[in-house]
């Protein structure tokens, strides 16, 4: 890694300066992975950039969508990647192009009337961050040797920090104020709370925490409230319409208190969805799209039917669904058109319910493919 000084880095000649995106409670998402929505054409290459992200903007208008939402694209380790392996958290990733094709993309995005929302990581990061680096992990300040949650993956922040807490507050200005973002949507919540938040036992000699478990983390976390609630406030100090998503996925009474801060929540209705898509009835009700109808505060969630995060609903239909939506055996096709219009009956019913919504990459084509 190096650090450069350029005095004229952000000296971006913007031809959108004041665009104003759709209130929250109308937002029309389309969650996009630059490395794979273009590339090589007929191969999965995953070698997608943004100008081809640009060669796509009209059909996206066209589809009718009112926000982007980029997987990741802060400084990652490696060049292939979904980004949640961030390092540094004010560079883009080269991977995909230089800082003034970011701009760029984003310029035109906001050009044909569609917001920009980032997905970002706070939760966790990869090695090469360098507070990461300074330290031996059993005497870093700045992370825990293991997370006191139950959903760690890299090395996880230690939230309780001062100093952690400036990078989230002054990240989040930067990515606003030099691209020009609308919003964030914020990775694994659940990790963010205070470290004794999640009633798990810390050893100081080695910086880790035991007695970590699923129904800890999973319980109503006042402390995962407050501070959302105060990134909100700093987001808002400089921006007070931005975009503000939560991947929290907790119960309703937390959700509920960070929708009163004017905050989303993402609400997953994957299972419901596949199974009305496959052709069976289910014990989770696509009601749920509804936030009303799933105990929560009218247009506080981000409902979806599938995301970057499950299998394709096509792919389930082709090898699970009932007779007339799977593909028979030895069959030539990639997807029946019964499945194809199962697919679209669970778009209207999604699309039509009130509330923000999502759409993953491809789900509009019933692309069956992870």
């Amino acid at each position: 890694p190096v650090a450069v000084y350029n005095s004229t880095l952000g000296d971006y000649d913007w031809e959108v300066t004041d665009f104003k995106g759709v209130p929250q409670s109308d937002l029309i998402i389309y969650e996009l992975l630059i490395r794979d929505f273009t590339g090589t054409e007929g191969q999965s290459r995953g070698n997608g950039t943004i100008a081809g992200v640009l060669s796509k903007l009209d059909y996206l208008e066209e589809l009718g969508v009112n926000a982007i939402e980029l997987l990741p694209i802060m400084e990652f380790n490696g060049n292939n990647s979904w980004g949640y392996n961030t390092n540094f958290y004010f560079a883009p990733d080269k991977a995909y192009g230089t800082p003034d094709d970011y701009r760029l993309l984003i310029d035109e995005i906001h050009k044909r009337g569609m917001a920009v929302i980032l997905d970002i990581v706070f939760n966790q990061s990869d090695g090469l961050h360098p507070w990461y680096m300074m330290y031996d992990i059993a005497d870093n300040p700045f992370y825990n040797g293991t997370a006191p949650h139950a959903y760690s993956v890299l090395n996880d922040w230690n939230q309780d920090n001062p100093l952690v807490q400036r990078q989230w507050k002054d990240a989040l200005v930067y990515w606003m104020k030099e691209y020009k973002v609308d919003g964030f949507r914020f990775d694994l919540v659940k990790g963010l709370g205070d470290n004794d938040s999640y009633g798990a036992k810390y050893n100081a000699t080695t910086n880790t925490w035991s007695s970590v478990t699923d129904a800890k983390t999973n319980a109503y976390n006042a402390s995962r409230v407050a501070r959302m609630k105060e990134l909100h406030a700093a987001m808002k100090a400089y921006k007070p319409d931005a975009y503000f998503i939560n991947e929290n996925l907790a119960g309703a009474k937390e959700e509920n208190e960070m929708a009163a801060d004017g905050e989303t929540n993402w609400a997953n209705i994957n299972e419901a969805s596949c199974q009305f898509a496959m052709g069976y009835s289910s014990n989770s009700s696509l009601n749920r799209f509804y936030a009303p109808l799933d105990s929560r505060t009218w247009g506080s969630t981000v409902s979806y039917a599938e995301s970057h995060d499950e299998e394709r609903m096509a792919f389930k239909n082709a090898a699970y669904g009932v007779d007339g939506v799977k593909l028979p055996e030895e069959s030539d096709l990639t997807i029946t058109e019964n499945s194809l219009l199962r697919l679209g009956q669970l778009a209207v019913q999604m699309l039509l319910t009130p509330g923000p919504k999502m759409v993953w990459q491809f789900g509009e084509l019933g692309n069956g493919q992870t």
